[in-house]
């Protein structure tokens, strides 16, 4: 039968299931108190900045213990924001974000114009945001997140009451993406993107799922319309329309709340057919087939 030390650090081996207690090994009448030497503890938690958890895991404890044996030795357990500094996935946090203009950037910056977020919080925390009613939508966005070096939170999902959808919502904290999308320049990012079609149909995919639409009317032909207010980000999409060519028409709608922005809708012209191969090639996760 296998045999394994006994937990309460007397060196002497013991039959694996000789006894039970706290997912722990002890021989009877043993002290259930783990002891561990000090040595051993300030080379892991002081040289090399382990947690109390790491620690732990290591030794076959927990958490608490160390810190109770930390104090008992008069050892400065470390505040939080010293923990960390200290901690490994800190340095991970600090990897370098790959900020270059690919088609993962692209769709990214896409999603981000229409219904996503980039701003700072009251707290100070660089805050990249997506609020969404589509669970697709989310993990495509997810995904070219993770791609580019950043690291989205779990998604999660909130229950909306009466007739409203479920939404659900992911985010991420960056302050290198926070200044570098701040910093960006609509005109200078056109050019990058027109360098290479695969980024302007990443691009568009990106704000065709943000602020996309297609349906039929009473006559069965596709309405593919793209909408926002923002002037310039319209400009954009019109200047990569024109790129790819593709036909398209423009318009202009005023709302009657003088504290909303007028509303620029664009509508993807030509025939059914035209409009489904665009849709095809522009490959969204979500509104590829009219509701």
């Amino acid at each position: 039968m296998e045999k394994i030390p006994c937990s309460c650090g007397c060196g002497q081996l013991i039959s694996k299931y000789n006894k039970w207690y706290h997912r722990r090994y002890f021989i009877k009448g043993h002290s259930t108190r783990i002891n561990i030497p000090i040595n051993l503890l300030k080379k892991l938690y002081i040289a090399g900045k382990k947690t109390p958890k790491q620690i732990g895991e290591k030794l076959n404890c927990g958490p608490n213990v160390i810190r109770r044996t930390l104090k008992e030795n008069n050892i400065h357990l470390r505040t939080n924001s010293e923990a960390h500094k200290g901690k490994e996935w800190a340095e991970n946090r600090l990897a370098p974000i790959d900020l270059s203009m690919t088609e993962n950037m692209a769709y990214t910056l896409g999603v981000i114009f229409g219904d996503g977020s980039v701003f700072k919080t009251n707290q100070g925390h660089y805050l990249i945001k997506l609020h969404v009613t589509s669970i697709d939508f989310v993990k495509s966005f997810k995904n070219a997140l993770h791609i580019i070096g950043l690291n989205p939170s779990k998604i999660k999902r909130r229950i909306n009451g009466g007739n409203q959808s479920d939404s659900f919502e992911i985010y991420t904290f960056s302050k290198r993406f926070y200044k570098y999308f701040k910093n960006i320049n609509i005109e200078s990012l056109g050019d990058e993107l027109i360098k290479k079609r695969s980024l302007i149909f990443a691009w568009l995919k990106g704000f065709y799922e943000s602020e996309g639409c297609i349906t039929r009317n009473k006559n069965k032909a596709l309405i593919i319309t793209i909408t926002n207010t923002n002037l310039k980000i319209v400009d954009l999409v019109q200047k990569l329309l024109d790129i790819i060519d593709i036909k398209y028409s423009c318009y202009l709608t005023k709302r009657n709340n003088p504290n909303h922005k007028p509303k620029y809708s664009i509508y993807i012209r030509g025939k059914s057919i035209e409009k489904q191969k665009f849709i095809e090639e522009l490959n969204p996760t979500i509104k590829r087939y009219p509701l």
